[in-house]
């Protein structure tokens, strides 16, 4: 029964214990939270209670364990572990607050100074401990502890022991001095009304008094080891102390806890004095207090130690010193430091203080970040931010607090212009050296190529072709033609794909005239090396090297002044750069040091958080020499903030005179009262120049500003005037921006008006020049025509020196300019223009004759002068075709400063002909009008291009090319060569022996010309022509029979003598023996079908007559040959190789019947045998045979003969068969 009372009253005191807390907190925790939103707490470093049930459900898991923990009686010591900053002290305050039926007791060493001595360390360690454990209860709850402390009283406690103590002395005074010691004695007591009370009285309280004494004198002498504690927390050990103050003062910590109800120790920051050994004695202590018979029946004492993971690095003595270890993840590191940072932010209502940005950067380079550390940051931030202006750069000064919060000594050198953050952002000057030297040298790179480019003074390429040209004529006289990959007149050169043949070839012939007289001449051979003419005229530069500098010298002109001007202004505007600006062009790595070479501060500098407008960021401002108003504008200026162009400013002169001089070149500068302010005086030369300067930078706020000062209409001839003069690219910017035309030419008025002219002149250097806009208006006339200055305008035509696209048409307005336009020739020669001054159509074919016959002579010698540009301008493109007349043709094609690619085109659109080559002067234009058939088809105009040709060099392309259309050999053939007068019978004569031995001269031509050819020729140049023109010279008779001739003919064509041999049969058989005709030659002319047969008759009796017997083909056809002829007396030999080789029965009988009165029986009966292939005519000469043959005459006249002679008995028409003649033979 006694069990079970005990047991319920154990669940009972359980249930009372766990639920009243848990109801109480309960109660309290609305209470709480009411009062922390109606008077939230002020932002701190020290942890905090965590409320919000976001929060609480992230460390829920660590209350989870940690509770959990605190019921298991097992568990005595529990680490907390953890980096520090991650939280350590938070859950533990939150663990306190939610479970307050524990009872805790706090012991911290923050403050504590390590010493160096590990002895000494551990003691103070363990004094420190003991200080905090006796210090944290009253002295009365443990009286009889032997650390005495100071006690303080209050007035009431003092005079209340004041009063006992002086009845005590006063009752042992009375006893001693009133005979009142007899009463000690118990005989004189007396217990009657006569009672001494005043006696008992003193006496007690005299030995009240005694007790009291004799208490404290007995607690004194058992605490005689310890002298005192004092107020300081400062123990002096006695003499006898031992090493361990733990191990000295053990029983007075287990009295402590016997005397106390904690039973939750709680130690922070033991781990940042690196000594492990406390944490033995410590669990030494722990064990004690749970085995300590008064303690452990009431309860279990917990020690949780809050630290750091590495404290025990060994895993045995972390699982040795510690039951439980909990570890808690940081609530912050870098990865969501700036979330945090927002978050603070958020709840202080700064959302719109700090970019994200930059609070991204700050948090991402800060190693060490923690909780407490933010914290402080934005402490001290919402400080300063509520101390300095509300227009300073809130991202600037919280940058400023961080690298206080970083480095707070080098920070406190700020104020004394000392320290590393002061040297690196006063050094600026020595930043801008290092970008200068750069800049430097590329200036003097660029004006290097500048000067190299302006040594070219050859403006086109054209022009540069020609003066290579000329120096090939000049090193080659009498040059005519040059070998390429084919052979080229000299003139050719100049077209681009022949020029560039000869740039590749190292070495090329060429081919030049010598001449003895007027009609003779020789053509010779050279070398001709291209580099010999490069180096004669440029040693340094080859042809190609200036081609290409000519090409784009304009352009790149441009962009090299440009750049040039760029760089110059660059070096100017590096002044005004800010750091930021500056060590985005150049490494900061070399310039950093110290405190400065952190990684954070390093990116708050190159971000401009941190500057050199540091000043305004640790000092107030105060109203004196510029307003409020005015200090905002400054601030911003010197930020890089931008207000509005009409913020209105009030102490305009003081705020200038205040910001320095390179801040004039920022775009926070731009207001409309201080540009006004600086153009209204002449005492801010300096401050109007900077302006100036950025404005002409083409910034895009520059720009906008520009347009909208204009658009006001206040001071704009001071204004243009000094932006004509500083902003080349200001008629650009007006060009390229989307005005209107209205708009743009209101602007071109006022810098023709305001600017000074040479500034004026300068824009024309530009993308978009003035002379560009002046051409497409088409209205300078108009523009200018009212103007009262009319030599500033003549003036600034001169300079610009330009020529109108369009004139407009004169009027007496525009008289002046029109006159002095067209005086000066500051026009274009152009259809446009022209037809405006001959007040003709746009379009006409004869413009050349045009001007030609009219009375404007200074637009003729203009004309005559540009005489190239008039060509490829206007003629060529005046019409699809040109019809000068022929005055005006022939002065164009003979004027020797007219290009002669130009007289091409001239003479390809002319629509007529040139009756006589002779009018015209230049070989290359008579080359040009033979090649465009241009000139009428007489031998008067070949012969006189002829006469120019190289002797014995044949026809050249341009008179091959002009004798094989068909146009031109059809009207020469019409009219033969020699009747050109004039022309001496040796020039006809070279003439027709060119034409005839021309290899270039198409079949065509060379057929219909040689009609034209009066001669006749022995033999001409067989090598040059093909067998077709010789076959055609053969057959027309040009060529008669000639040994040497056949001779010659006989190398080339062997094959054609046959056919001269036909063409010349009487000559050639006169010659016959001479000619050494061979044995197949005999054979083609005895086959031949243009040999008549008394011919081949003639040659058989001509030749050697064994070849009859030798020569089977010539035997053959002898034979046919033969049986047709007149009797040629043959041998049987040569009868019998003719019979057996023939195979022509009628052939063969013929020739048989015709010597049969010279052949004998045997003879005429070996050679019947070979008329057949059978051999049956040998059957007439067998007895009593009486073969059958056709009916035939010249059988009939065989048989005649036979029977004649005897040799067959007789013949006669077949009874059986009417068709044949039956034989009958000798019997």
């Amino acid at each position: 029964m006694k069990k079970f009372f005990n047991t319920l009253y154990f669940h009972v005191r359980k249930f009372l214990a766990t639920n009243t807390f848990e109801i109480a907190r309960n109660l309290n925790e609305p209470i709480l939270k009411q009062e922390i939103e109606e008077n939230p707490p002020i932002l701190s470093m020290a942890p905090k209670i965590l409320l919000e049930e976001k929060e609480l459900k992230l460390v829920n898991p660590y209350l989870s364990h940690l509770k959990k923990a605190m019921l298991d009686k097992d568990i005595l010591n529990i680490a907390i572990t953890g980096n520090y900053g991650s939280g350590k002290s938070t859950i533990i305050k939150t663990f306190q607050h939610l479970n307050p039926q524990f009872k805790y007791l706090n012991i911290s060493l923050a403050s504590f100074k390590e010493d160096s001595n590990k002895d000494e360390l551990e003691k103070k360690l363990e004094i420190s401990i003991l200080q905090q454990i006796f210090y944290h209860v009253d002295p009365s709850k443990i009286p009889d502890s032997k650390f005495k402390r100071i006690k303080t009283y209050g007035w009431g406690k003092l005079s209340f022991v004041s009063s006992m103590l002086i009845f005590w002395i006063y009752s042992a005074f009375a006893i001693v001095n009133f005979d009142l010691l007899k009463w000690l004695n118990p005989i004189n007591w007396k217990f009657d009304d006569n009672f001494e009370w005043t006696t008992f009285l003193f006496y007690t309280i005299f030995i009240i008094g005694v007790i009291f004494i004799m208490k404290d004198i007995i607690r004194i002498w058992s605490n005689s080891k310890i002298n005192k504690v004092n107020i300081k927390g400062e123990f002096e050990i006695g003499e006898k102390t031992i090493k361990s103050i733990f191990n000295e003062h053990l029983e007075e910590i287990l009295y402590f806890f016997e005397k106390t109800n904690f039973n939750t120790i709680i130690f922070e920051d033991l781990d940042r004095f690196e000594n492990t050994q406390i944490f033995t004695k410590l669990r030494e202590i722990n064990t004690l207090l749970n085995n300590f018979e008064s303690i452990k029946n009431k309860r279990n004492i917990k020690f949780i130690y809050a630290v750091k993971d590495e404290v025990l690095t060994d895993k045995t003595l972390r699982v040795k010193f510690f039951d439980l270890i909990i570890p808690i993840i940081p609530f912050i590191n870098q990865s969501n430091a700036s979330e945090q940072l927002t978050t603070l932010i958020r709840k202080s209502g700064l959302e719109n203080s700090l970019s994200s940005e930059f609070t991204d950067d700050v948090m991402t380079f800060i190693n060490d970040i923690d909780m407490r550390l933010l914290i402080n940051i934005f402490l001290e931030y919402n400080v300063f931010k509520e101390s300095m202006s509300p227009d300073l750069n809130q991202d600037q000064l919280f940058a400023l607090v961080t690298y206080k919060n970083l480095f707070p000594e080098d920070f406190a050198k700020l104020y004394r212009n000392e320290g590393d953050l002061y040297q690196v952002l006063t050094d600026k000057n020595i930043y801008l050296d290092s970008i200068k030297t750069e800049v430097i040298n590329e200036i003097k790179s660029v004006e290097n190529k500048i000067i190299e480019i302006e040594k070219e003074k050859i403006e086109s390429v054209e022009n540069l072709k020609r003066l290579y040209f000329s120096k090939i004529i000049e090193t080659y006289p009498n040059i005519s033609e040059i070998s390429l990959s084919i052979l080229i007149p000299i003139g050719d050169l100049l077209k681009e794909e022949n020029f560039n043949q000869l740039l590749e070839s190292n070495e090329v012939s060429y081919y030049f005239t010598q001449f003895h007289s007027d009609t003779h001449y020789r053509k010779k051979r050279g070398a001709l090396r291209f580099s010999e003419i490069e180096n004669s005229i440029n040693s340094e530069k080859s042809y190609k090297g200036r081609m290409e500098v000519i090409r784009n010298k304009d352009k790149n002109l441009i962009n090299l002044r440009n750049k040039l001007e760029t760089l110059n202004k660059d070096i100017i505007d590096f002044e005004s750069l800010s750091l930021a600006d500056i060590f985005q062009k150049i490494s900061l790595e070399d310039f950093l040091f110290g405190c400065t070479a952190n990684d954070l501060v390093k990116n708050l500098i190159i971000n401009g958080y941190l500057n050199e407008n540091y000043q305004n960021y640790i000092s107030i401002f105060h109203d004196v020499s510029i307003t409020e108003s005015d200090f905002k504008f400054y601030n911003t200026l010197l930020t890089g903030g931008k207000l509005p162009y009409d913020y209105k400013l009030n102490k305009i002169e003081n705020l200038i005179k205040k910001i320095n001089f390179k801040y004039f070149k920022r775009v926070s500068i731009l207001n409309f009262e201080i540009l006004d302010e600086l153009l209204s005086k002449n005492n801010f030369d300096n401050q109007r120049s900077n302006i100036f300067i950025f404005l002409s930078s083409e910034n895009k706020d520059g720009i906008s500003f520009i347009y909208q000062y204009i658009n006001r209409g206040k001071y704009l001839k001071e204004f243009f005037y000094h932006l004509c003069a500083i902003w080349k690219g200001f008629w650009d910017n007006i060009i390229s921006s989307n005005f209107s035309y209205e708009t743009k030419d209101r602007y071109f008025g006022n810098i023709i008006e305001y600017g000074e002219i040479d500034d004026i002149i300068r824009f024309n250097s530009g993308s978009y020049n003035l002379i560009d806009y002046i051409q497409e208006r088409g209205n300078f006339f108009k523009l200018v025509s009212e103007s009262e200055n009319t030599k500033k305008v003549k003036k600034i035509i001169d300079d610009l020196d330009f020529k109108f696209l369009k004139i407009e048409k004169q009027s007496s307005e525009n008289k002046w300019i029109f006159d002095y336009i067209y005086d000066n020739n500051y026009y274009e020669i152009n259809i446009y223009n022209i037809s405006v001054l001959l007040d003709k159509d746009l379009y006409i074919d004869s413009v050349y004759t045009s001007i030609f016959n009219s009375n404007l002579l200074s637009l003729l010698h203009y004309v005559k002068v540009n005489i190239n540009s008039f060509v490829k301008n206007v003629l060529i493109i005046s019409s699809e075709s040109v019809q000068e007349s022929v005055v005006a043709i022939l002065d164009l094609l003979n004027n020797p400063d007219l290009y002669l690619d130009l007289k091409h085109i001239v003479i390809n659109k002319q629509n007529g002909f040139i009756e006589q080559l002779s009018d015209i002067s230049n070989l290359e234009v008579k080359k040009l009008l033979l090649n465009e058939l241009k000139i009428i088809p007489y031998w008067v105009n070949v012969f006189d291009y002829f006469k120019f040709l190289e002797k014995d060099k044949g026809l050249d392309d341009v008179l091959v090319t002009y004798l094989n259309n068909p146009v031109v050999f059809e009207k020469l053939a019409d009219t033969k060569i020699n009747s050109v007068s004039n022309v001496t019978n040796d020039e006809i004569e070279s003439l027709s022996e060119t034409i005839l031995n021309s290899k270039d001269l198409s079949f065509e031509s060379f057929a219909a010309i040689r009609k034209s050819i009066p001669f006749k020729y022995s033999w001409i140049d067989y090598g040059s022509l093909s067998e077709e023109k010789v076959k055609l010279a053969i057959d027309s008779k040009l060529i008669y029979l000639d040994i040497d001739g056949v001779e010659k003919l006989s190398e080339i064509y062997p094959e054609l003598r046959i056919r001269l041999f036909e063409g010349s049969q009487i000559d050639f058989l006169k010659s016959y023996s001479d000619l050494d005709v061979s044995s197949e030659e005999i054979v083609q002319l005895l086959e031949s079908n243009n040999l008549d047969l008394s011919i081949k008759f003639e040659i058989i009796k001509e030749m050697d007559q064994s070849l009859l017997i030798e020569d089977l083909k010539i035997a053959r056809r002898a034979c046919d040959i033969l049986a047709n002829s007149v009797y040629y007396p043959l041998s049987f030999s040569q009868l019998e190789f003719m019979f057996k080789y023939n195979f022509y029965w009628e052939s063969k009988i013929k020739l048989l019947i015709i010597h049969m009165e010279k052949l004998d029986i045997a003879e005429i009966r070996s050679l019947s045998k070979l008329l057949t292939s059978d051999g049956y005519y040998s059957e007439l000469f067998e007895k009593q045979h009486k073969p059958t043959y056709d009916i035939h005459p010249l059988n009939k006249k065989f048989f005649e003969l036979l029977e004649k002679r005897s040799f067959i008995r007789s013949f006669d028409t077949s009874r059986w068969n009417k068709n044949k003649y039956r034989v009958i033979a000798n019997y």
